[in-house]
């Protein structure tokens, strides 16, 4: 009796690890999106306002969800301050210390952190083109990680089961 109640508890275990591997997975194709929107939105202020870059800030951070939001308006925020910081390096601070919380890869986090480069442009034609190809990559990253969570979704639920398997099968 006990036997049985710990193999199926074992395989539970097993098949539960490996769903929380496929949700992280699916978590980070949603911040992916989410991080897509923001950049969207932002490019939308910049081409049809003509707001200074805290406002437009603010009103994308409250549009957006957590946790882009937050890290937008708590940049906003920083730069009304005024204290002569660059927008880059109040992003970057920012940004860095959202992204510890996130399950996006290393060239995911870069790109987030990289935004400010396209700023730089006086224009806002130039910044809204700087943003496009922005949008244009987080496309394709979207593209990509679904692909692979098709493939590997699967793969990581066989694995588990297949683990639970063994386990079992060794310790009865």
């Amino acid at each position: 009796m006990l036997k049985g109640a710990g193999a199926v508890l074992l395989m539970l275990g097993s098949c539960g690890f490996a769903l929380s591997i496929c949700r992280e997975r699916n978590r980070r194709l949603q911040l992916l999106k989410e991080m897509r929107e923001m950049f969207r939105l932002l490019q939308n202020e910049i081409c049809y306002t003509a707001l200074p870059l805290p406002e437009i800030l603010k009103l994308v951070g409250e549009k957006v969800n957590a946790p882009f939001g937050k890290a937008l308006l708590l940049t906003a925020e920083h730069m009304r301050l005024e204290n002569g910081e660059e927008f880059q390096t109040v992003w970057e601070e920012k940004m860095k210390e959202m992204l510890k919380e996130t399950s996006l890869t290393a060239q995911q986090k870069q790109l987030l952190i990289n935004f400010p480069e396209c700023m730089g442009m006086n224009e806002s034609t130039g910044q809204a083109n700087a943003l496009n190809r922005y949008i244009e990559e987080l496309e394709l990253m979207i593209a990509v990680q679904r692909e692979e969570e098709k493939s590997k979704n699967k793969v990581i639920m066989s694995l588990g089961i297949a683990a639970g398997l063994f386990m079992v099968i060794i310790l009865l």
